[in-house]
């Protein structure tokens, strides 16, 4: 049969994933945040395919030892959730931003888990060494302080990281 004209051809440029490079460190920071995000909250049935894929995700709990539950139950996010409620919204935005960030919060003397606490992922830079090794993030904090913090210090899903890249790739 003869296609001509009615299947075009079309061009994919290459592209190079955001690897780390051979500098001291490489940065890596989303600045498609407020369009990710106003794009979730604008197109409706975007929003409920991402909700729904959440709910499918974590929605049904998770099973722990009896010490490690009575921990989980008492994170609190941003003092009104609940374990679920913070990786719920982990998935979530991990899915829409590419990457999601939580502070870990521990108790100084015994290193217990007290909270995870969401971070806003248009605020937070990843900083990779030569190797592509997180070396640390750093939070630029509304007053304009950036706040730096260590590996351990942050949980951390991203969505999609393809091959060496230093961060996760949106769902859009």
């Amino acid at each position: 049969s003869n296609m001509t004209g009615v299947v075009k051809d079309i061009t994919i440029s290459p592209l190079v994933p955001d690897n780390a490079t051979n500098k001291e460190e490489t940065f890596y920071q989303n600045t498609k945040w407020n369009e990710q995000y106003a794009t979730f909250l604008e197109t409706d049935d975007f929003q409920q395919a991402l909700i729904m894929q959440s709910i499918w995700t974590v929605g049904k709990g998770f099973v722990a030892d009896p010490e490690t539950t009575v921990i989980l139950d008492h994170v609190t996010g941003w003092g009104k959730d609940s374990f679920h409620d913070v990786i719920f919204n982990q998935n979530l935005v991990s899915k829409l931003a590419g990457d999601s960030f939580a502070e870990i919060i521990k108790d100084e003397d015994s290193n217990i888990l007290l909270n995870l606490k969401p971070i806003d992922p248009g605020t937070m830079k990843i900083v990779c060494d030569k190797q592509g090794i997180i070396k640390r993030y750093e939070h630029s904090a509304v007053d304009g302080k950036i706040i730096k913090f260590e590996p351990r210090e942050i949980f951390h899903l991203t969505n999609l990281r393809i091959a060496g890249q230093i961060h996760g790739i949106s769902v859009l």
